[in-house]
């Protein structure tokens, strides 16, 4: 591809829109930006490393663009030490390969509080508290902003003690998904997703759930986004299921 190919120039829209998607990524935090072929992880407070790359030329051209916006924001890119592979024809196999190879990645990462270094991955996972971080500003595609809720999910490092504030899909990465869908709600209610066949179970034994909308049922307390619009078996915290 010849270099005049590489003139292109970002918007200020193509600035913030990149700027929102990677300033709240932690430390060891995964970006794949939707259709783009590409894995970037945050190995440094300005610093993102290209870990994969779909061997396309589209996925090399949107990391071109990719690169002259971190110009722009003056962070540093290292693409040096590329994986390149070949993605599977079928998208539910690419698709499950992309979610392995994410989980791969997210297996390494560390607490970065007091230069501890403890497997994020070996700590408490299924005490993980999530938060409302509010209303915030997020920047759409299409240059338009909107507030949208943003939460995140809490751990406490064995190792040093620290709070470490994940976010939600990188917490999805680590946990998996028996503890990405369940939710402790403040009034000590837990909430599990049930799947198709965990529901004829329960209705087939006479048993019985509830479909959640944007607050609990038992304390108007906000769930979770991943939560609403499910249909969902509860108890009490503590109590055998």
């Amino acid at each position: 591809m010849t270099e005049e190919e590489y003139e292109w120039e970002p918007t200020e829209d193509d600035i913030l829109w990149t700027q929102n998607h990677v300033e709240g990524l932690r430390i060891g935090g995964v970006w794949s930006p939707d259709a783009s072929g590409l894995d970037y992880e945050r190995t440094g407070e300005n610093t993102l490393t290209l870990r994969r790359m779909h061997s396309h030329p589209a996925a090399m051209e949107v990391h071109e663009r990719l690169k002259s916006i971190f110009d722009k924001l003056q962070w540093d890119m290292d693409d040096d030490e590329i994986e390149v592979y070949l993605p599977p024809l079928d998208p539910a196999e690419a698709s499950f390969q992309d979610r392995m190879r994410q989980q791969e990645m997210a297996a390494k990462w560390v607490c970065t509080a007091n230069d501890c270094e403890a497997l994020l991955g070996d700590m408490a996972l299924e005490d993980g508290a999530w938060v409302n971080l509010g209303l915030q500003e997020m920047m759409k595609p299409d240059g338009e902003t909107e507030e949208v809720e943003r939460w995140a999910v809490t751990i406490d490092c064995h190792g040093c003690g620290a709070t470490i504030q994940m976010d939600p899909f990188d917490y999805g990465l680590l946990a998996g998904d028996d503890l990405f869908y369940r939710y402790k709600c403040g009034c000590s209610t837990l909430y599990r997703v049930l799947t198709r066949e965990n529901v004829l179970t329960l209705v087939d034994a006479g048993g019985s759930g509830v479909a959640l909308g944007t607050r609990c049922p038992e304390c108007e307390g906000v769930m979770p986004p991943h939560m609403r619009g499910t249909f969902c078996g509860k108890t009490a915290w503590g109590e055998e299921e």
